[in-house]
């Protein structure tokens, strides 16, 4: 492997070190040797089937791929589908390719559509890699990676807006017009999907933006679960005990009023309610309040993907107890905020995250709002916060208390405590400085 701006790359199928932040060469677009024609079906395909069986692998294992691609390509009238696959490297450990430049023929791919730019975007992709281990920090995951890395899906509108580091085809993208991408993690036996350990990851590729890939991943799944294989929609939600089940529900009530009175009285676009179990972050089975269309793309992202502790603004919320505010999620790396993509898409700039207690149970919720997108200037953005913290103090109901923060000058609040006064006060004392959030 040959290594350009901290992106791999297959020496064989590269004349010359190329630098990956330059206009993509044209050589990285030509074909690699074992390219097949078009069958006569208009699709483009590829993969070859005699590949050596591993054991505890299930056995015709690459047939089942080949047919896993093919009819997974069918979910989109024009899309690149293609597998990703570990090597071991004694230098890099584990590395993702989508080519078999060992015994030069392709891994399982299928293009349908508009094949001429996928096509194109398929060369290209054959001779990059992908780190997939996470302690060598030398060179970057990529998309593959970190689906490989994490065990969930990932997806993105458009993949023009990951930065270089992000997303290093993303010259590649450009010059083949390539915009919606979904990464989904594969598993060839049970015992290898209940402990999260992931064989190879699978990448839909397509020409226009998507902004709704939950369907297009739930249908992918299916295809791979047809064929006695695993994949996962997204991480397995957690099991609620019976006990709490009630209180849980009576709470979600209070909140959905809360949210709503507050939404509506500031023209908030919309505002959603995640809750912690474990190291993950949950929105899907939380309340959750949409105003105007374009949240409705953004609160199904959420759902789809849940978060780990380490990752976003509510990330950083849950870890510390304390309400956060950033004026530009823009400036925000799609790593450390993972809704970023969807956020520019839709025009949202600025976000706010608060801590929420439940009286019944004590436990810890956390409020994502987005402000009105026409409210671009901080102080702008400020005022309308004052004024959110004072709302909130008002409309509050029932089982839902507002708190900046568990620790303060008397202590521990309980949470049965009147609610703090300017719960955002702290925060906006701040606001100048954008909230740190750890990748």
């Amino acid at each position: 492997f040959g290594v350009s701006r901290g992106a791999l790359y297959i020496k064989d199928l590269v004349e010359d070190p190329p630098d990956l932040q330059l206009p993509l060469r044209p050589d990285f677009l030509h074909p690699p040797e074992d390219v097949q024609p078009f069958n006569e079906v208009g699709a483009y395909s590829g993969g070859a089937d005699d590949v050596e069986e591993v054991d505890g692998q299930p056995p015709d294992l690459m047939h089942r791929l080949k047919l896993i691609v093919e009819r997974a390509s069918l979910a989109r009238g024009a899309c690149l589908v293609q597998l990703w696959m570990p090597v071991h490297d004694d230098k890099y450990e584990t590395v993702l390719v989508t080519y078999d430049f060992r015994h030069r023929r392709q891994l399982p791919f299928a293009c349908r559509g508009f094949p001429g730019p996928l096509v194109s975007f398929r060369n290209a992709s054959c001779r990059f890699a992908f780190n997939g281990a996470q302690k060598n920090r030398e060179v970057v995951s990529g998309l593959p990676g970190r689906v490989w890395q994490m065990g969930s899906p990932e997806s993105t509108p458009n993949v023009g807006l990951y930065t270089y580091s992000e997303y290093p085809r993303t010259n590649a993208a450009t010059a083949c017009d390539v915009r919606g991408s979904v990464a989904l993690p594969l598993y060839y036996t049970q015992e290898q999907a209940a402990g999260n350990q992931v064989q190879a990851v699978l990448e839909v590729v397509q020409l226009c933006e998507e902004l709704y890939p939950n369907e297009l991943i739930s249908r992918v799944a299916k295809v791979v679960g047809q064929e006695g294989l695993m994949s996962r929609c997204r991480t397995v939600a957690p099991q609620r005990q019976l006990a709490v089940h009630g209180q849980h529900a009576i709470f979600c009530s209070d909140a959905m009023t809360t949210l709503r009175k507050v939404c509506n009285f500031h023209s908030l676009p919309f505002a959603q309610i995640w809750r912690k179990d474990g190291d993950q972050l949950f929105t899907s089975d939380a309340p959750f309040v949409v105003l105007q269309n374009l949240g409705w793309a953004y609160r199904m992202a959420c759902c789809q993907r849940p978060l780990q502790v380490s990752e976003g603004l509510v990330g950083q919320v849950a870890r510390t107890r304390k309400s956060t505010w950033c004026p530009d999620v823009r400036q925000l790396s799609s790593v450390s905020f993972p809704y970023k993509h969807w956020a520019q898409v839709l025009g949202l700039r600025g976000f706010c995250v608060i801590v929420m207690r439940s009286a019944l149970t004590g436990e810890d919720y956390f409020i994502e709002m987005a402000l009105p997108p026409e409210i671009g200037l901080r102080e702008q953005q400020a005022k309308l916060l004052q004024e959110v913290s004072q709302t909130f103090e008002v409309v509050q109901t029932g089982s839902v208390y507002i708190e900046h923060s568990f620790i303060n000058s008397r202590g521990v609040n309980s949470p049965l405590d009147p609610v703090p006064k300017g719960m955002l006060s702290e925060l906006l004392d701040d606001h100048a400085n954008l909230p740190s959030i750890s990748s």
